[in-house]
């Protein structure tokens, strides 16, 4: 018959203990520093290296848009890229914005005036525009009545309206190059809409430079700081090959969307519910977590009224013992003394019985 044999050991384990947990302290410790690096790199490094990034890349963007705009009427991508670093000069002039310019010279150019008159054009007419306090609309109002005279091939009285109401100086400077200030005269003397246009730009160029300050200070620096970032944007396309990316991405999403236009609408009706439900998952648990603090709110302000009867109801008790004791304090045992103390001892009872519930 097998026995069994109880054995005890007697270990001190204290040593190994304390060096847990000196290491369980020391892990936790490095935690705590791996968390802080981690989240001040996030802020001071990634976030700002994530945001510059994403500016460079709308900035890469947005001057891309703006030289396919001169390619498409310059027919030459390289002639595009060239013209744009003569147009950043002349959107250092006051008044002038580089997109604001590039939209000029593609409307300009678009009704057969050449880069380099619509390069004057817009200098002349520009500072005209800054003289007069005007902004990228007026400038905008003034080009759209040059490449309507330029595409009608004759001055209209519309056309030199539009122009002399967003240039106060315009009608003199008209009356002293052409010696009048109606189309009707325009068309008198026998002079073309390109000549009319050259003529005016050149009369033009006879006014004072227009004085941008710190403002057109600002503006110089903007378009600097996006052509900056536009350069580097334009290495990060490269690099990553974010067009390719954004074409296999928005790829991906049509075929998503194709799938689950052919799908049974049964199935497509489950999924709809389905993505409902999951989305007011999160909602939902947060009213609930929030009802859920309330409650020893609610039972607190429940509990503070019950406290203060209580202390009421003693209060009265106390001063009713007082009141019976005075009775028998003071008048000699009789059979109304013993009522008031018949009294207090239904009071006591009904007070404990109370108390108990």
């Amino acid at each position: 018959m097998a026995s069994k044999i109880n054995v005890t050991l007697g270990l001190d384990v204290s040593a190994f203990q304390k060096g847990l947990a000196q290491a369980t302290a020391k892990l936790d410790a490095f935690s705590k520093r791996a968390q802080n690096l981690g989240s001040t790199l996030s802020q001071n490094v990634t976030l700002p290296l994530v945001g510059l990034g994403a500016a460079a890349v709308k900035s890469f963007a947005d001057f891309s848009k703006l030289e396919n705009s001169l390619a498409a009427v310059m027919g030459s991508s390289e002639g595009a890229k060239q013209e744009m670093i003569a147009l950043r000069k002349v959107a250092e002039n006051p008044g002038l914005a580089l997109p604001e310019v590039v939209k000029a010279s593609a409307r300009l150019q678009s009704v057969g005036i050449s880069a380099d008159e619509a390069r004057r054009t817009i200098t002349e007419f520009g500072n005209a525009v800054a003289r007069s306090s005007g902004g990228a609309d007026v400038l905008d109002g003034v080009v759209l009545a040059l490449t309507q005279i330029s595409a009608a091939g004759k001055v209209t009285q519309e056309d030199l309206n539009q122009i002399k109401e967003r240039l106060p100086e315009f009608g003199r400077v008209m009356k002293e190059e052409f010696g009048t200030t109606t189309a009707e005269g325009i068309r008198a003397l026998g002079v073309s809409s390109e000549e009319f246009i050259q003529r005016a730009t050149k009369a033009l160029g006879g006014l004072e430079r227009a004085n941008g300050g710190l403002a057109n200070s600002f503006d110089n620096f903007k378009d600097n700081v996006q052509g900056s970032l536009a350069q580097l944007g334009g290495v990060i396309a490269e690099a990553f090959d974010l067009e390719g990316i954004l074409t296999k991405l928005g790829e991906a999403v049509q075929n998503a969307a194709n799938w689950f236009s052919d799908l049974n609408p049964q199935i497509q009706k489950g999924i709809v519910y389905f993505a409902a439900f999951a989305a007011a998952i999160g909602p939902a648990l947060f009213i609930v977590g929030k009802l859920a603090g309330a409650i020893p709110i609610i039972v607190h302000g429940f509990t503070i009224p019950r406290k203060w009867a209580w202390e009421l109801i003693e209060t009265d008790e106390a001063l009713f013992h007082r009141r019976v004791g005075n009775v028998s304090r003071f008048n000699p045992p009789c059979e109304e003394t013993s009522d008031w103390e018949d009294l207090d001892g239904d009071w006591r009872d009904d007070l404990d019985e109370t108390r108990e519930r």
